[in-house]
């Protein structure tokens, strides 16, 4: 309706734009940032930690081993002593999510070659 709306140079105060008294970001309009970096720098340590790597060798097609039926031997790596140092940020603008992260990550590792058939 023309008549609902604002005059050009006449300030309607439904479109003005101020900062609020009781320092309420609505709808998560301005900039907020999180620091999440002890959360996911250790989440990350535990995720590589638990991570057991079994690769079967002998090409790219070789199954995995299952109840037995591989032939090929495996190949198993498993992540110890990991390191991870650095920082992870979660940003909001108007609505919208961001993940800033920058990760060092170290771990030594070993890796075992093991027969996939048992004796």
């Amino acid at each position: 309706r023309p008549d609902s709306m604002a005059l050009l140079q006449e300030a309607d105060e439904r479109w003005i734009v101020r900062e609020r008294e009781d320092g309420t970001n609505v709808n998560g309009w301005h900039w907020t940032n999180k620091d999440l970096t002890a959360r996911g720098t250790s989440a990350l340590k535990s995720a590589l930690e638990a991570l057991n790597l079994v690769q079967p060798l002998g090409g790219a097609s070789a199954p995995v081993a299952s109840a037995g039926a591989c032939e090929a031997p495996l190949l198993r790596v498993q992540l110890a002593k990991v390191t991870v140092t650095g920082s992870v940020e979660a940003l909001n603008r108007k609505g919208r999510r961001f993940l800033i992260y920058e990760l060092d990550i170290a771990a030594e590792w070993t890796a075992t070659l093991e027969d996939a058939q048992p004796e």
